[in-house]
């Protein structure tokens, strides 16, 4: 009599051991053939459409395959109809009865999109283990269609090796006062079976362990269901599985433990059941203990015919291009899967050429593309390769106006000529390309002429720009080296080097800049962002602002004095994350200075642990490598040493207490225009703008700015200030003794700030106690004092004011 079990195989990955039979339907039906006339069944966008009737089926060719060598048949289908009830039949001929056939209920659900079932094929024991033709047939009488992209058989096998211990081999004992053996005395089927033999009461957990299994690759089933035949001299034994599992070296990953099967009888076969669902391991290796609790002296546990389910995964999922052209349709690809990073060695690219979508982050192991194929990759998407890779691959990079970009090439060996230019609608000025590198040494950039050509370098950065809005495009092998990409920094001038991500990833900027620590003097990059207002702006990024960095995005840093070898490594990947030329928020006060044409911002972030002064990684200097005529910065709190800070990160829990210099560089006659957003703040706490020139303060906030006309070219800091405060301000209110600095701007200039108002005195000594000046001034927020003729050295500064005394020592060099 034949049993119908119901089993459903959900996208598991897949072992093959021997040759996949895969079935495409690009532009035939393949031999596949319809159970009742008038009913459609054709190739149609790489798929059978198949409409169902009642009781009707789509059937394979005669397959004449062994059932042991072929247990799971795979169906990619979109199931456009009313209905979900199928069965699957192993018919005893082509064409014969479906009473005589073996059959299985399979649930496919209605889906909008291309899904894959995993069905275990029912074995039909008329058939003496061959497989001749097998039907996927309606249930009922319902109308309407499924469109089925791909078959697979797959040829799996049983794993573990002499899994029927037919032979005297793999199998051995583990634990001590027991033997493993073999025995053909009464085995449950075939000529032998395999024995535990207990010489002693039994202590501790007892294991017959087969061989290992290799994967040879990474798997990481959804379940795994193991049947086994145990036979006891006495009764009493408890039997359980164990499933130990092992890295890609042989390392210990872990273990499954299933629940146990008590043996009741004696010298009796029973059927003991192992299953174990919901699993979440990875692994390469595993293999299989059976442990015995339980045995007595002289006991003899025997064992035979152990089946375990099927650990599905693919050792080559080829791009077939079936369907579509998009890389997630699993209908493109041979074993009705997309690839992942651990489950596919190898994907072979071909035809119908695939593309990545914007949206798409793709992962693979291996990458083979053959040399008459193309992958490409739009715009924001993202892959990643972590094995080897072979052939090219085209990124886009899509540029939305005409104005300059910072890119990078994301691809090794892409070249730029006149050729390159002319494709990517690069402008033209005279001789001059839109492509030019930067030039450290003098702060310059230099531009491709007519008739020139180069490499794209990777990990460098580049300027460019298009001509009309669209793409740039880049074309070359991908960057997989386990070392990453090393880029020799730079050290002359003003030590500003143009990088850029070598990877069709992204990359977490933080995790770069705090692991080059020792080549990045500020472990800051600066960004260019065109499109604030008309000209554009260079945009400071610290190891705060945790930028993820887009696929060909190029941006500066600032290397240390003595320059060395930044390092883009390639497990600093990710799929997600970054978007081009763009910030992103966190709690900051974020300052906005509009001149009519053009914005220029500064940020300021409060942070646990962060100090008044300099903090590594957490102050981003505005970018001094172009002139910037039109800026907003500030100076830092304490201990300031007069650098421009785009960004200035603060503690977090002094706000009423901290006054910030506020820098503006502008020109007269403008018609300047302050504003403050801040996000995240302490409910109820204010920020104003201190304007020492009209003794004045505004409070900034929604809708309200401070705007002025400059009589006078503003450059530097002294007129403004900004406070954080929970009540209302006025002149009279505040003191600045916790916003001194004291700095010599060039061994001439000493440059104090924060003295407001009232009259200071200032004693300069050297390291022997010996006073070389003694002055006094007005403050007026900047007081710069001419220093006498000092020789290099440490050199101790007092300054008194009506608040109190402060020191401080500067190095004159």
């Amino acid at each position: 009599m034949k049993k119908n079990i119901i089993l459903l195989l959900m996208l598991l990955s897949l072992q093959t051991f021997g040759q996949d039979l895969v079935y495409n339907f690009n532009t035939t039906t393949e031999g596949f053939t319809s159970s009742a006339n008038g009913v459609t069944l054709s190739s149609s966008n790489g798929a059978i459409v198949r409409d169902f009737g009642s009781y009707e089926a789509v059937l394979t060719p005669d397959l004449n395959l062994y059932e042991d060598d072929y247990e799971v048949i795979r169906i990619v289908v979109r199931n456009n109809s009313i209905f979900n009830n199928f069965k699957l039949f192993n018919l005893d001929n082509p064409g014969t009865n479906w009473g005589n056939a073996t059959s299985v209920v399979v649930d496919i659900p209605q889906s909008t999109e291309f899904v894959t079932h995993d069905i275990l094929i029912p074995k039909n024991t008329d058939n003496s283990g061959i497989i001749h033709q097998l039907a996927l047939r309606a249930l009922g009488n319902p109308d309407g269609n499924i469109e089925i992209a791909q078959i697979v058989l797959i040829e799996t096998g049983n794993w573990v090796t002499n899994n029927n211990f037919e032979t005297s081999s793999n199998w051995t004992a583990s634990g001590a006062d027991v033997t493993a053996g073999f025995t053909t005395t009464g085995p449950q089927e075939g000529t032998q079976s395999g024995t535990l033999t207990f010489t002693a009461d039994q202590v501790g957990n007892k294991f017959l362990q087969s061989a290992t299994t290799d994967f040879g690759e990474t798997v990481s089933p959804t379940d795994i269901n193991t049947t086994l035949w145990v036979k006891s001299s006495t009764p009493g034994a408890i039997v359980s599985l164990v499933y130990s599992l092992k890295d890609a070296t042989g390392g210990y990953a872990g273990q499954i433990s299933t629940g146990t099967y008590p043996i009741s009888a004696v010298n009796t076969w029973e059927l003991a059941t192992f299953n174990k669902a919901n699993l979440t391991n990875t692994f390469n290796r595993i293999l299989i203990k059976i442990k015995v609790v339980g045995g007595l002296d002289s006991t003899v546990i025997s064992f035979d015919d152990l089946q375990p389910s099927v650990i599905l995964f693919s050792t080559d999922n080829s791009w077939t291009g079936g369907k579509d052209t998009e890389w997630t349709d699993i209908a493109n690809w041979t074993n009705g899967v997309v690839p992942t990073a651990t489950k596919n060695s190898n994907v072979q690219v071909s035809a119908n050429n695939p593309a990545i979508s914007a949206t798409t982050g793709a992962v693979v192991n291996n990458l083979d593309i053959d040399a008459g194929a193309a992958l490409t990759i739009a715009s924001g998407g993202s892959l990643i390769v972590s094995g080897t890779s072979s052939g090219n691959v085209t990124y886009n990079r899509n540029l939305a106006t005409t104005k300059w970009y910072l890119v990078s090439s994301p691809v090794a060996g892409e070249t730029y000529d006149d050729a390159y230019v002319a494709t990517n609608s690069l402008a033209i000025n005279g001789t001059n390309n839109a492509i030019a590198s930067y030039v450290p040494a003098d702060d310059t950039w230099s531009y491709m002429q007519t008739n020139g050509s180069d490499t794209f370098t990777a990990g460098n950065g580049y300027s460019v720009k298009r001509s009309a809005i669209g793409d740039v495009s880049f074309t070359g092998t991908l960057n997989v080296a386990d070392a990453g990409v090393d880029v020799a920094l730079d050290a002359t001038g003003n030590r500003f080097n143009l990088l850029g991500n070598p990877y069709t990833s992204h990359i977490a900027s933080a995790t770069f800049l705090t692991n080059e620590a020792a080549v990045s003097e500020t472990q800051t990059l600066w960004v260019w962002n065109q499109a604030t207002g008309a000209s554009g702006a260079y945009e400071v990024k610290t190891i705060a602002d945790a930028m993820v960095i887009a696929p060909a995005q190029g941006f500066f840093i600032k290397a240390d004095a003595a320059g060395g070898t930044f390092n883009f490594a390639e497990s600093n990947q990710a799929g997600s994350g970054g978007t081009f030329q763009r910030t992103e928020a966190r709690p900051e006060v974020l300052l906005t200075l509009s001149n009519q044409s053009d914005v220029r911002e500064a940020k300021i972030y409060y942070i646990e642990n962060m100090t008044l002064g300099f903090d590594v990684g957490y102050e981003g200097e505005l970018f001094n490598g172009v002139a910037n005529p039109l800026a907003i910065y500030t100076h830092l709190v304490a201990d300031s040493e007069g650098k421009n800070y785009q960004v200035q990160s603060l503690p977090e829990n002094d706000f009423e207490n901290t006054i910030i210099p506020l820098g503006i560089n502008a020109i007269s006659g403008s018609s300047i225009s302050i504003e403050a957003s801040k996000n995240n703040f302490p409910e109820g706490m204010n920020i104003y703008l201190e304007d020492k020139q009209d003794n004045s303060f505004t409070l900034l906030e929604s809708g309200v700015n401070f705007s002025t006309t400059l009589e006078n070219s503003l450059s530097g800091i002294g007129r403004f200030y900004l406070h954080t405060t929970s009540t209302s301000l006025s002149v009279n209110d505040l003191t600045t003794s916790n916003n001194l600095s004291i700095y010599n701007t060039n061994r001439e200039n000493l440059r104090i700030t924060g003295v407001q108002n009232g009259t200071a005195t200032i004693q300069l000594y050297n390291i022997l106690g010996k006073e070389l000046l003694r002055t006094s001034f007005e403050g007026n927020g900047v007081n710069d004092i001419t220093l006498p003729n000092l020789a290099n050295g440490v050199y101790i500064i007092k300054l008194a004011t009506e608040n109190g005394t402060t020191n401080k020592k500067i190095i004159i060099q």
